[in-house]
């Protein structure tokens, strides 16, 4: 398993746990998961871009007491692209939180730097 699908699936575990019944999240795929030849790749990236998949969307989406946060998870080593940037502007500029975290212990600091009650 690489070291971004590793965080994803902790951070998933994580926020199972953590986060109030009334809270509602989800991660978001995007191009992480596709699989086969160049081909058969370009064809799944067209019709997910049809489908109004946009680049940069931020990996974890929460929603929590009528607010919206959103959490791009990083490796130790990786950087933003423009596109994650640009949704980080429109996210922020609309009310919403947003955060790069690299680890549970940086999602958990997030999710409470807003007052959000994480139960672990």
């Amino acid at each position: 398993m690489r070291p971004e699908d590793t965080l994803q699936a902790s951070v998933a575990a994580y926020l199972n746990v953590a986060l109030p019944r009334a809270s509602w999240w989800t991660a978001t795929a995007n191009g992480a998961f596709l699989g086969g030849d160049v081909k058969r790749r370009a064809i799944q990236s067209r019709r997910m871009k049809q489908a109004g998949v946009k680049n940069g969307t931020p990996d974890i989406l929460i929603v929590w007491d009528g607010r919206f946060f959103a959490v791009e998870l990083k490796t130790a080593k990786g950087k933003l692209t423009d596109a994650q940037k640009d949704a980080c502007d429109a996210i922020v500029s609309a009310g919403g939180g947003w955060t790069v975290a690299r680890s549970i212990e940086d999602v958990a600091a997030f999710l409470r730097s807003h007052n959000v009650p994480v139960r672990a």
